[in-house]
C-alpha cells in the first residue's frame, strides 16, 4: 500500500509536473502571442499614426484641391464673362469699322461730288471769263489794245483763246507790235530791227500806231548811227579842249558847244527822244556827265551804241 501510495505520489508528482510543464508551455506560448500582439498592436499604432499623418496631408491636399476647384470655377465664370465682353467688343469693333468704312466712303463720295461741282463751276466761270476776254478784244480798236496790253497778257490770252481764229490773229498782231516797241528799248541790233520791221508790215489792219512804229523802227538805224557820230565829235572836243579847273565861264562855253551838238542832232533828224528809250538813256547819261564835269570821258558811250 505504501508503495502504491508512493507510486501514486510519484505518478501524481509526475502528472503534476507534467501539468505544470503544459501550463508553463501554455504560458510561454501565450507570452509569445501577447508579445506578438503587442508588436502587432505597436505596428498597427505606428501605421495608424502614419496613416493619420498621411490622412492629415490628404485633408490639406483636399482642402487645397477644393480651393483650387473654387478658383477654377471662379476663373471659368470670369472667363465666360470675359468671353461675353470680348464678343461684345468684337461686335462693337466690327460695327465701328463698318461705320468708319461707310463714313470714309461717304466722305470720298462727298469729296468727288464737291470736286465735280467745283469743276463745273470753274468750267462755267472759265467760259464766262473767256467770253468776256473775247468780247474785250473784239469790241476795242487795235491801237487802244496795243497801248494797253503787255507781253505777258497777250501770251496768256493766246493760250486761253487759241480756238478763236479771229481773236488769235488780233493777239498775234498785238504781239508783233509789242515786240517792235521792245526793240527800241535796247542797243541797236540789225537782225532784231529787220525782224521787227517785217513783222509790222504783216499787220493787215488799220492802225495809226503800227504805221508810226514801223517808221520809228525803220529810222532806228539812221538815228543810232547819227548819235554815235555826234558823240564822237564831242569826244574829239574833249581831246582838244580841257577846261576842268578853269573859270566857270570857260567851262560853260564848252558845255554850250556840247549842248549845240546834241541839239543839232535832235533837230536835224527831228528826233522825239521819248520814242527811242535806249538812245534817250545814252543822251541822258552824256548830259549828266558833262553837267558835272565838261571834261568827263564819254568813250564808253560810243562803245555801247
Amino acid at each position: 500500500m505504501k508503495g502504491i501510495a508512493v507510486i501514486l505520489l510519484i505518478i501524481g508528482i509526475i502528472n503534476n509536473a507534467s501539468a505544470q510543464t503544459e501550463l508553463a508551455d501554455r504560458i510561454i506560448s501565450q507570452a509569445f502571442e501577447i508579445d506578438s500582439l503587442r508588436k502587432l498592436l505597436k505596428r498597427e499604432s505606428e501605421r495608424n499614426e502614419k496613416l493619420g499623418v498621411e490622412n492629415s496631408g490628404l485633408r490639406d491636399s483636399l482642402l487645397i484641391a477644393y480651393k483650387e476647384l473654387d478658383q477654377l470655377r471662379t476663373f471659368k465664370k470670369q472667363k465666360k464673362e470675359f468671353d461675353i465682353i470680348q464678343e461684345q467688343k468684337r461686335d462693337s469693333i466690327l460695327f465701328l469699322k463698318q461705320e468708319l468704312s461707310y463714313g470714309e466712303k461717304r466722305k470720298e463720295d462727298d469729296r468727288k461730288n464737291c470736286e465735280q461741282a467745283i469743276k463745273l463751276e470753274n468750267l462755267k466761270g472759265k467760259k464766262e471769263i473767256l467770253l468776256r476776254i473775247k468780247e474785250y478784244y473784239e469790241n476795242k480798236p487795235f491801237d487802244e489794245l496795243a497801248i494797253s496790253s503787255s507781253k505777258f497778257m497777250i501770251e496768256r490770252d493766246l493760250s486761253l483763246l487759241g480756238d478763236s481764229m479771229m481773236v488769235r490773229k488780233l493777239l498775234i498782231d498785238i504781239r508783233k507790235y509789242l515786240f517792235a516797241t521792245e526793240v527800241l528799248k535796247f542797243r541797236f541790233d540789225q537782225t532784231l530791227v529787220d525782224s521787227a520791221y517785217v513783222q509790222l508790215l504783216t499787220i493787215q489792219r488799220e492802225s495809226r500806231l503800227a504805221d508810226a512804229l514801223r517808221n520809228k523802227v525803220d529810222n532806228y538805224v539812221l538815228l543810232n548811227k547819227a548819235l554815235k557820230e555826234t558823240i564822237i565829235k564831242i569826244d574829239d572836243l574833249d581831246n582838244n579842249e580841257k577846261v576842268f579847273g578853269n573859270p566857270e565861264e570857260v567851262q560853260k562855253r564848252k558845255q554850250g558847244k556840247i549842248y549845240v551838238e546834241i541839239s543839232s542832232y535832235l533837230f536835224k533828224y527831228d528826233v522825239k527822244i521819248e520814242e527811242y528809250p535806249y538812245l534817250a538813256s545814252i543822251i541822258g547819261e552824256l548830259m549828266k556827265r558833262k553837267k558835272r564835269n565838261p571834261d568827263s570821258s564819254i568813250k564808253d558811250l560810243i562803245e555801247i551804241l
